[in-house]
């Protein structure tokens, strides 16, 4: 896994949308966020399953398919947990930042490991809709 830092911060009043969701896309690929289509932007930020709709889309022409799960726990529940059950697995966390804004990380069993915000925003709580997210990554070869 590669620590990249996204390119752009969120400020949708300027036409601006933030690439955290690429980014780490990127970094579980091992791939330049300038590499992986900027779905957030694409989708003018309508809700995040629309940006989630196009990453899966993206991904499975790259060979991956996108496993997500919605948790109504905090995001410190959902570390524990995903401690506990997967202590191996990457991850992306998608809560709200230090910024008031939906964000994601990487994270790996019950620790983040990388933020890609340009000035670690983290996470200190759930997304816009109540929930903590995360999702996986796996290898359509995994489904043969």
């Amino acid at each position: 896994m590669n620590a990249y830092k996204q390119i752009y911060r969120h400020d949708p009043e300027n036409g601006i949308y933030g690439d955290c969701y690429r980014t780490a896309i990127g970094c579980i690929l091992n791939r330049e966020p300038e590499k992986i289509p900027h779905f957030t932007e694409q989708c003018q930020l309508k809700t995040m399953g629309d940006s989630g709709k196009l990453a899966a889309a993206w991904l499975k022409d790259e060979g991956f398919s996108m496993v997500s799960f919605a948790f109504d726990l905090d995001p410190d529940g959902v570390l524990e947990l995903m401690g506990e059950m997967n202590p191996d697995v990457y991850y992306i966390l998608s809560g709200e930042s230090k910024t008031g804004v939906n964000h994601c990380v990487i994270a790996n069993g019950a620790k983040i490991i990388h933020d890609p915000s340009l000035d670690d925003s983290g996470i200190v709580g759930r997304c816009d809709d109540g929930l903590t997210w995360i999702e996986i990554l796996v290898s359509n070869d995994y489904f043969r």
